[in-house]
């Protein structure tokens, strides 16, 4: 409880450093920034994702996947990531999500998962309020496991701000996620009749983990949007006391390019 709360006094220290800073240049109004630059319709195109792994044993995580999206004025659809907007109500916007969660591990991917079940990637879904004003940008979700694998619930809550330099936007974000300890034990836990000398039985606890990122945005290269994003975050103590992992933080990145079809 003592580290949740400490975790807590970061995120709102960060938080009030970035709604006070002013770091890179005027921007322009977002609605007429994202028109300009996402347009309505289908796309393609290609992301690539790494992810560093906190796991021992099993540094990163990295996948190639093609890119079919569409955004429409209230469906959007980025390869496996849905939003359908449900309602909205001045500068709020409620909807429902869909996303994937590619946590997991097989006994293949490290020596230190050998003689453990498999835990599986799975698919979320779940509900999502979003106020925007002008390039600001604060939002909440909360999304559940539907596919069973850890039954687990999370909810998050971020903030960012869009930055205007020439035909680049970047955006810095910073978010905070409370998972349940069902799923952090699903992904963190050992089992008793997973015990070994090296790998005690472990129970995790529910965990607050904080989110520090930055997406940079831009549409003039090859006529198409090019995104790079990148993340860091600051794991809770429920996950990183685990016997199956190593280090505290964890940095991640998506490149993706698309086109209007």
């Amino acid at each position: 409880m003592y580290q949740q709360i400490r975790r807590l006094i970061k995120f709102t220290i960060a938080l009030t450093a970035v709604l006070s800073g002013s770091v890179l240049a005027q921007s322009t109004e977002r609605g007429e920034a994202r028109e300009r630059i996402d347009p309505y319709g289908w796309v393609y195109g290609a992301a690539l994702n790494v992810n560093q792994q906190l796991y021992k044993g099993f540094e990163q995580r990295t996948m190639l996947f093609p890119l079919i999206g569409y955004r429409g004025k209230r469906f959007e659809l980025y390869g496996p990531f849905m939003r359908y907007r449900l309602a909205d109500a001045g500068n709020w916007q409620f909807s429902a999500n869909v996303s994937p969660r590619f946590n997991g591990f097989e006994a293949e991917d490290s020596p230190t998962f050998e003689g453990m079940e498999k835990r599986k990637t799975s698919l979320d879904a779940g509900f999502g309020a979003r106020y925007e004003w002008n390039d600001y940008r604060f939002s909440v979700n909360g999304m559940a496991d539907v596919l069973n694998a850890s039954s687990g619930t999370e909810l998050s809550a971020g903030f960012s701000k869009v930055y205007n330099v020439g035909p680049i936007f970047i955006e810095p974000n910073i978010s905070i996620s409370s998972q349940d300890a069902e799923l952090v034990d699903y992904y963190y836990g050992v089992r008793s009749d997973e015990v070994r000398d090296n790998r005690p039985q472990y129970s995790a606890d529910s965990a607050v983990n904080i989110t520090y990122g930055i997406s940079v945005m831009t549409p003039i290269f090859f006529n198409g949007l090019a995104r790079v994003m990148l993340q860091y975050t600051d794991f809770d103590t429920a996950i990183t006391d685990s016997p199956l992992v190593e280090g505290n933080s964890g940095v991640s990145m998506m490149l993706m390019y698309s086109k209007m079809l």
